[in-house]
């Protein structure tokens, strides 16, 4: 959907058009940084897949294997800062914190890093 030059003008923060929030049009360097390291995990998958189909030792694959998950985990941490730094940001804006803080909580609980801790903590202040 198109956004149209008036709804651009009225977002409560400058220079984010509503359907922008959250996205990382806003945040040029970190997209760039992201694309980089996109393609170095591609380049590791490939070679993964190179030293499987040529019976590398498991201990090296293994190895890169676990170089791969370190990368995306901190793809996803820059993905991570880059959100809360920009979204959250409009949320407040919008009087919309509670809403912004429980989708982020959502997703460290369902795919996040959070997984061993106890959920019920979270209502409690910290």
């Amino acid at each position: 959907m198109a956004v149209k030059s008036d709804q651009r003008r009225s977002s409560p923060v400058a220079g984010i058009a509503p359907d922008e929030k959250g996205r990382l049009v806003h945040d040029q360097r970190t997209k760039r940084d992201l694309h980089l390291r996109i393609r170095t995990v591609s380049g590791h998958l490939s070679g993964i897949e190179r030293m499987a189909e040529e019976d590398a030792y498991c201990i090296d694959i293994l190895k890169q294997i676990a170089a791969v998950q370190s990368s995306l985990s901190k793809i996803a941490m820059a993905l991570s800062e880059s959100h809360m730094r920009h979204y959250l940001r409009s949320a407040v804006a919008e009087d919309q914190v509670e809403a912004k803080m429980e989708e982020l909580l959502e997703y460290l609980w369902k795919g996040g890093e959070i997984k061993w801790r106890n959920k019920s903590k979270t209502s409690s202040a910290g």
